[in-house]
């Protein structure tokens, strides 16, 4: 069955990196299924909990970094640009700027 995501006018740079995104999505979910499931176990403290934590941590780091390169990718931003500059027209939608006046 073909990829729901692969159409004709989606880069195979812009596939690798949903394909890498969703490979760190599951990692996410997998690490942090393992560390509830700890919880969940009053045997299981100490050094698990520690180790367990840290891998949630470190999958969390890879899955922002992925999520981040397809965005990126999406936006047509290069990797030098930062996302508030992108698009090139730098106009923040509504949305943000209401989020920004609450604050």
């Amino acid at each position: 069955m073909k990829n729901s995501f692969v159409s004709s006018s989606v880069t195979s740079t812009q596939t690798e990196l949903w394909l890498e995104y969703r490979r760190a999505f599951d990692e996410l979910a997998e690490k942090l299924e393992r560390l509830q499931s700890l919880k969940e176990q009053p045997e299981s403290r100490g050094a698990s909990m520690v180790a367990a934590s840290l891998e949630l941590e470190k999958a969390h780091i890879q899955y922002k970094g992925k999520r981040d390169a397809l965005a990126l990718q999406l936006l047509g931003c290069s990797q030098a640009d930062s996302l508030p500059a992108c698009p090139a027209t730098a106009s923040k939608p509504p949305v943000f700027e209401r989020a920004a006046a609450c604050c």
